[in-house]
């Protein structure tokens, strides 16, 4: 799994792909505690985003900056 490479208000965020069926996985680690949230799978980039923002309660910023980073590597 690759990191997103800019600040997030302290969250790390990594995304990869499952390993047999290649669906998109995002997995969150809190920034106080360093505990991993649950991975979460889906195939549609809004649904990512949203369920991005719901697990951290970022900002739309930091969520227009992750959506420009998936479109240049061409993430789900």
């Amino acid at each position: 799994m690759k990191k997103i490479p800019f600040d997030l208000d302290g969250y790390e965020i990594s995304y990869g792909y499952a390993r047999r069926t290649k669906i998109p996985i995002i997995k969150i680690t809190h920034p106080r505690n360093g505990i991993p949230i649950r991975p979460f799978y889906s195939v549609n980039r809004a649904n990512l985003l949203e369920r991005i923002q719901y697990e951290t309660g970022l900002k739309d910023q930091y969520l227009e900056r992750i959506n420009e980073h998936f479109q240049e590597i061409n993430y789900p």
